[in-house]
């Protein structure tokens, strides 16, 4: 995919109109301009260097860019947005947070470009989309670029983590963008719109077990739980030790009484990991309705050490205990 287009399907996907792209596409010309007058990228020759004055010139802006608050919040997809970061950028003395990962990577990686430096994008197979980070390659030797670090550059990868990392396309890129936006619909009560959002990320990324698995959670949400199973079952297909697809999954079989099936599920998030208290507690729950009151009590005990506040375990446990 070429610069133009990318930039230009960054913009639209944050939701700028089409009659607005070409003032953003100013602001980006800004950007670049400012860059070349207070950096000395003009005077290098070498890319590595100019690399480097370009991320710097990003975090001597404003060092706290990172919204490491925002990430996990309700509003991501307003820091994932292209068109969001770049005002922000351009704000005189902003030391609020400018973007996540993946959006900031997004504005880097076109700027970088104009420079004739391409990054690529670059996740961790375990956690999916959960970090986004970037490379760039130079003479066989890879300068990782992380946008949680003081001025983007110096992550050191051991050599167990760089067996887990894979590249990204520009389109997967995009497709991050897409999915925190579908979240933002769901979070609004738009779980159609969100539905929509997400068919047409699988369009970008169709090997994505979180699109997926969000789709899942939005069939679930209008009550469709044939196609909410369907889409866990795909998101497991692609990462095997997706926990909460498989914790879901053991869900909807709860309500629809298939105890069995459940049981399976909830023990297999447990293996897939074995942190999440309400795994454990709704285990020992489906134990007790198949009468196995003495199976369960291990299982309420560990969700209860997991997270004492979990009422409905510690209820559950008196139960099995009885």
């Amino acid at each position: 995919m070429d610069l133009d287009t990318f930039t230009s399907l960054a913009l639209e996907y944050s939701g700028v109109s089409s009659e607005n792209i070409p003032d953003y596409l100013k602001k980006i010309d800004r950007i670049e301009d400012k860059i070349k007058k207070e950096t000395s990228v003009k005077k290098l020759t070498s890319t590595k260097k100019v690399l480097s004055e370009i991320l710097n010139w990003f975090w001597t802006k404003n060092p706290n860019r990172f919204a490491v608050n925002e990430e996990k919040g309700t509003h991501v997809f307003d820091y994932t947005r292209l068109d969001k970061i770049i005002d922000r950028d351009l704000l005189k003395d902003n030391n609020n947070p400018v973007g996540v990962c993946a959006g900031l990577l997004i504005e880097y990686a076109i700027i970088s470009e104009r420079f004739g430096l391409e990054i690529t994008p670059m996740n961790f197979r375990a956690l999916e989309t959960a970090h986004i980070f970037g490379v760039y390659k130079e003479n066989g030797q890879d300068l990782f670029i992380d946008v949680t670090l003081k001025r983007g550059i110096g992550l050191n990868l051991s050599k167990e983590a760089r067996s887990r990392i894979q590249e990204l396309t520009k389109e997967q890129l995009l497709s991050v963008l897409i999915k925190n936006k579908a979240a933002e619909l769901s979070r609004r009560g738009d779980e159609y719109g969100s539905i929509a959002a997400l068919n047409f990320a699988l369009t970008l990324n169709p090997e994505s077990a979180e699109i997926y698995y969000n789709l899942g959670l939005n069939y679930s949400l209008i009550g469709q739980n044939k196609k909410a199973i369907e889409n866990y079952e795909k998101a497991i297909k692609i990462f095997p030790k997706h926990s909460l697809a498989q914790y879901n999954l053991g869900n909807i079989y709860a309500k629809q009484g298939k105890y069995g099936d459940a049981e399976r599920w909830f023990k297999e998030s447990i293996k897939s990991f074995g942190g999440f208290s309400p795994a454990y507690g709704n285990l020992g729950a489906c134990l007790i309705l198949q009468g196995k009151k003495t199976e369960a009590i291990p299982y309420l005990t560990k969700a209860l050490e997991l997270d004492p506040t979990n009422a409905e375990a510690e209820n559950n446990l008196r139960i099995a205990l009885h």
